[in-house]
Order: C-alpha cells, then structure tokens, then sequence
C-alpha cells in the first residue's frame, strides 16, 4: 500500500503555479525574418511568432524542494569518464526521483551547442520528467486538463496602459496595428477576448472602423479553432 503522507506530498506537484512562475518561449513563424522587439514576451527575436507557456527552472526546482528536499535526477546513461551520454539528437534521458519515486524524462535544445545549451537540455529533461508528475501539466496538455489561473499576457506598450481617456484621442497608427496582430492573437488564444484588447486600446487610441472589425476577426478566428 502507498504511503498517504508520499502521495499527498506528491499531489502537491500537480497545483497550479503562480503567475510570475509562467514564462513564454518564442516560436518564430520565420527565423529568417529581422529581430525585433516582442511587445508580448519583451524579448528580441525574429517576427512574427507563436509562444509557448513554460515553467521556469528556478520556479520548478523550488517546487521539487518544497515537495522533497531529498529530491534527485542522474542521467539514464552515463559515459566511462562519468558526464551525462547524450543521443545521437544531442537530447538527454534522465530519471527523477521524488519522494523515492523515479520515472524518466527526456530533453533537448533543438540544436544548440556549448555550455548553455546542455544547461537548457537538464532543464528541459526535468520539466519533461517533472511533467510525469503532474508538475505544469495543464501547461503541456493543448485541451488543458485543469483550468490553472489565466497568465497575464498583456503586452509591454503604453497603448495598453490604464490610462484615462483624453478629450482628442490620436488615431491608432496603421502601420503599428498590423505589426500586433500576431500579438493580440496571441493573447486571445491565451484567454483574452478581442473586446478587452479593443477597450485597452481606446483608453488611449482612435481605432478606425477597419481596426475594431480586423480586432473582431481574430476573436472570430480563435473561436473558431476550437
């Protein structure tokens, strides 16, 4: 019979986290397009992109200890001078052990090298096994098992600050608008709704009848992807 004291600590790797926890990963739809700068994430990177919703190492490490201070991970395979043995992908099997339960977990950095490579490889190997737990697992499941508290995604640009409305509202600029569509796509797929982005904008900004109904579409096209 399980210990009820083990598997109550290990259901506490299955809660939500925070907010602050959630970190977004870019997929750019073309890497050979410029960098710039991402309004949504506040990284430079080629655009547009997708993001993906991920767990921080520092976030998921202090998650395994509060759960058990004992916790480990080895390699599956070990190489004759001791250091991890990686695949012929560059990715990585490790076992994790929590609360003396192991199961296997396997990482990759998509083709990167040198050092902070191989760091990114263990921490996604220990997400990927961590996951086996339960940990962020609504984060790796597209239908989303549970419903974890909405990310707030708002973009980092004074057009959505809270500021209040002024008597003559510049027009919203064309040019801009169509650059942030990837974004505020983003964030409808994430939860928010084209009206709420729609609000935020005019906090500050005239939107053209073009602008609200282009807003309107994406809200329609998410819809209707799910």
């Amino acid at each position: 019979m399980r210990d009820p004291t083990m598997a109550t600590q290990l259901h506490k790797l299955s809660l939500p986290f925070a907010k602050d926890d959630i970190k977004l990963l870019p997929k750019p739809l073309n890497p050979n397009n410029p960098i710039e700068y991402c309004e949504l994430c506040g990284g430079h990177h080629s655009l547009p992109a997708q993001h993906i919703r991920y767990v921080g190492h520092a976030a998921l490490t202090k998650r395994l200890l509060d759960v058990d201070p004992l916790w480990n991970w080895q390699p599956l395979v070990m190489n004759q001078d001791g250091t991890p043995r990686f695949d012929a992908q560059g990715g990585l099997w490790i076992e994790l052990t929590v609360c003396g339960l192991t199961r296997l977990g396997y990482g990759h950095a998509d083709g990167k090298s040198g050092g902070n490579a191989i760091k990114e490889t263990i921490g996604d190997a220990l997400r990927n096994a961590a996951m086996r737990f339960g940990a962020a697992l609504e984060l790796w499941h597209d239908a989303q098992l549970t419903q974890p508290e909405p990310v707030d995604l708002q973009p980092k640009h004074e057009a959505w600050s809270n500021t209040a409305p002024t008597a003559n509202k510049p027009a919203y600029p064309q040019a801009l608008f169509e650059r942030n569509l990837p974004t505020w796509l983003n964030l409808i797929q994430n939860g928010q709704t084209h009206n709420s982005i729609r609000h935020k904008l005019e906090t500050t900004y005239t939107l053209s009848t073009a602008q609200i109904a282009a807003l309107a579409t994406l809200g329609e096209h998410t819809h209707a992807n799910h």
